[in-house]
């Protein structure tokens, strides 16, 4: 990556805070457990690359999408009627 020369201070100071956040987005992604993959490339290949807050916001999103399809999924009935009990001992 080739580097230019800053006309001020301030520029300066704004390319390097840029880089360094870009850096830590990578560091970031990279370390993600492997059922965030699809999220990490999709990320990634984002242009411009999004700031640490859109993606943390987005990872969010998907760890709940996550969360709900496997509930879905591996829904017991042993833990309905769990809950369901729970409820109702509840309002006696």
């Amino acid at each position: 990556m080739e580097e230019e020369l800053c006309s001020t201070y301030s520029a300066c100071a704004k390319k390097q805070q840029k880089a360094r956040d870009q850096q830590r987005l990578f560091q970031f992604l990279m370390h993600l457990r492997l059922e965030f993959e699809s999220i990490r490339g999709q990320l990634l290949h984002k242009s411009p690359l999004p700031t640490l807050d859109v993606a943390l916001s987005e990872l969010i999103a998907e760890e709940i999408r996550l969360r709900v399809l496997g509930s879905s999924r591996s829904a017991e009935p042993a833990t309905v009627l769990a809950a369901f009990g729970s409820r109702s001992s509840a309002t006696r």
